[in-house]
């Protein structure tokens, strides 16, 4: 079985079967323990509730969008999520979706995350990179301060806990 590489990009289009746009990626549902991607949060829009997609749906990531394998019809009636919506929502909505089971700590991590290091903030949560087809986290992209920045790339063994508040490293600062 190959492994590819893919960048899950928050606010990258999400493209169903069809090839057409059913949204963008709001947030990347996460099992901390086992640093891998469960689903993708989908945003469709101002006047249409979030969505959420299973890592299984996933077709391919290319450097532009995320393809989805779901059938265009079942993008159109998906279960939705309530604004501003809880991990609890989250986790129902994506267990609605999934025959895997789900860990009671599911993450759903989101654009501008909070990454701490062990003596301070490492900066926000720009993207992470993960190995198709299991989805497994190898590295996540961290913005450290101001727009025209590097971003720093940060491997997943570096990674201590992931909750909806912040992604906490095991790393100073310095490392």
């Amino acid at each position: 079985m190959t492994h590819s590489r893919c960048s899950l990009t928050f606010d990258q289009p999400i493209a169903g079967p069809s090839g057409d746009i059913v949204g963008r990626l709001a947030g990347v549902c996460v099992d901390p323990d086992a640093r891998r991607v469960l689903g993708l949060v989908i945003d469709r829009g101002l006047v249409r509730p979030d969505i959420v997609a299973p890592a299984a749906a996933i077709a391919g990531v290319t450097q532009t969008d995320v393809l989805l394998r779901i059938a265009d019809d079942a993008l159109r009636d998906p279960p939705s999520l309530p604004a501003r919506s809880t991990t609890a929502e989250i986790r129902a909505a994506l267990q609605r979706v999934t025959a895997e089971a789900l860990p009671e700590n599911l993450a759903t991590l989101r654009a501008g995350q909070l990454v701490r290091t062990a003596d301070g903030v490492a900066g926000r949560l720009d993207r992470l990179i993960a190995q198709l087809p299991e989805l497994p986290i190898s590295e996540l992209v961290v913005r450290s301060g101001r727009l025209r920045e590097p971003r720093v790339r940060v491997p997943a063994s570096a990674i201590m806990a992931m909750s909806q508040a912040a992604v906490e490293l095991g790393l100073t600062h310095e490392q």
